[in-house]
């Protein structure tokens, strides 16, 4: 089975990343996994002009793409997100 986990912290050696290696520790037995760090692609902000809706693309030209064909190489995804101070992470 290929396992892809996504350390969704721009800090490549921190708390989120030691999590990712414990993860990917107890899941590489019998499975194929690649780890990526969100940090690595540049993925720009919806502009929210819905032109993806007909599209099925977005106009900005970032990474998207790059990640997504990681997406579909892999039967599973883990996400480790770090949190702050309780809450998660998430771009604003």
């Amino acid at each position: 089975m290929n396992v892809l986990i996504i350390n969704c912290s721009p800090v490549r050696n921190g708390a989120t990343a030691y999590i990712v290696n414990l993860v990917k520790g107890y899941i590489e037995g019998g499975n194929t996994v690649k780890t990526v760090c969100i940090d690595d692609y540049d993925i720009k902000l919806c502009k929210g002009c819905r032109n993806c809706h007909n599209t099925a693309k977005c106009f900005q030209k970032d990474d998207v793409d790059k990640l997504m064909a990681e997406y579909n190489w892999a039967d599973k995804i883990v996400s480790v997100s770090p949190s702050y101070w309780g809450g998660y992470s998430r771009t604003v």
